[in-house]
């Protein structure tokens, strides 16, 4: 293969670059590859096998083994300031130990995860003793308590699930703006059967994500396969609002008031799912929801809103006649499975429904419908969602 020539010309006026700090870097797993000459300006850059960019060290490979072991070294140093303050008759207290340690380690081993996070297990585990040390200098807990047990007490996160938090996060930022220059790239997956067939190559960051978040909820899938299953769900689109709930491969609908809220709808979806769970013959359900926030609202006993009070006093009426409902949150709609429930409830706008027009909760904890006097009021369950089919 002959070489190829690539010349950078810097113009005149335009910053003058300094050729010892400027080097090339071929990314490849194959030692025979062809490596074409480059030119800045009349420079001819040199090839070196690792370079430090932004903080990060890139190898030819992207093992990213060198990056890790740096940091390790450099971490590891920092843990020195934590055992000086921790005495055990004097020092400072546990909360202002955690905060040194995220202020000074944590930062150090979370600045790019996500870039690096790509790198095998068996490397990544080589940071998860340095996390370790940091949880049990910071609780003072002996050195035969286990990981898992330094980790509630601290209140801190594993390493792996803390790179999956900071990825996902990043992953849906960019996905929120159109005008992020990767958004594109975030949607791209024509690529993605090949990383699988070749497990040991680095995948990027939004195929590594879609698949821990397909695995995460297949494996929730295979723990309730025996139960009943019931997706719930409720959309907002600019001609109307409206809530849907499947069951059994049966697709129960409602269209709400166009002043309705997403996590009013949401809740209507679940009372109306509780529902048809009563008068179910099964006795064990899985109900799935992408609404976390009303499935947080629902754990709270207190609340004054008149769907979560209802729904609560139908999980205490299944629970009477002995069935058991599971609540499980998928994240937006990512999983295949939940195609249906969001057709489901897009839906309704364009369809023929009952419609449901009601007004924000009382003091009486009821939905008026307009025109009726306060002794027409009716529970929300009878009068929204029965017969909704």
């Amino acid at each position: 293969m002959p070489s190829m020539q690539h010349k950078c010309g810097l113009r005149s006026g335009a910053i003058a670059s300094l050729p010892p700090k400027n080097v090339a870097i071929k990314f490849s797993r194959m030692n025979s590859a062809a490596v074409p000459h480059l030119l800045l300006g009349d420079n001819i850059l040199p090839y070196e096998d690792k370079v430090h960019f932004f903080g990060l060290t890139l190898d030819s490979r992207l093992t990213w083994k060198d990056h890790i072991l740096q940091l390790k070294a450099t971490v590891t140093r920092s843990l020195d300031i934590l055992k000086v303050l921790s005495g055990k008759f004097w020092g400072t207290d546990r909360p202002a130990l955690l905060r040194l340690y995220d202020a000074l380690c944590r930062s150090k081993l979370e600045y790019n995860c996500q870039i690096y996070s790509s790198a095998a297990k068996s490397t990544l585990k080589l940071l998860d003793p340095i996390h370790n040390s940091a949880t049990r200098i910071c609780t003072g807990a002996f050195r035969t308590t286990p990981a898992e047990s330094l980790y509630i007490m601290a209140g801190e996160l594993p390493l792996d699930l803390r790179r999956v938090d900071l990825s996902l996060r990043l992953m849906f930022k960019t996905q929120t703006s159109l005008s992020n220059p990767v958004y594109r790239l975030m949607k791209d997956f024509r690529l993605a059967r090949k990383y699988e067939e070749r497990k040991s190559f680095p995948r990027p960051l939004h195929i590594r994500m879609h698949g821990f978040l397909q695995d995460t909820f297949f494996h929730k899938v295979q723990i309730h396969a025996l139960t009943t299953k019931i997706y719930t769900d409720g959309s907002k689109l600019d001609s109307g609002i409206g809530c849907s709930v499947i069951l059994e491969e049966t697709v129960h609908q409602a269209r709400l008031h166009g002043a309705t809220s997403v996590f009013t709808s949401e809740l209507h979806a679940i009372v109306h799912a509780l529902k048809l769970a009563y008068d179910s013959r099964d006795s064990q359900f899985t109900l799935y929801s992408d609404s976390l926030s009303a499935l947080t609202a629902i754990q709270n006993f207190s609340s004054n809103h008149p769907l979560v009070q209802q729904i609560q006093e139908w999980l205490y009426r299944l629970a009477s006649r002995r069935k058991r409902l599971q609540f499980c949150w998928i994240p937006a709609h990512t999983p295949e499975d939940t195609r249906e429930a969001r057709l489901a409830a897009d839906s309704i706008i364009c369809g023929q429904f009952m419609e449901f027009y009601g007004r924000a909760p009382t003091k009486r904890k009821r939905y008026f419908i307009p025109g009726a006097g306060p002794d027409d009021a009716t529970e929300i369950v009878d009068t929204v969602l029965e017969g909704y089919n």
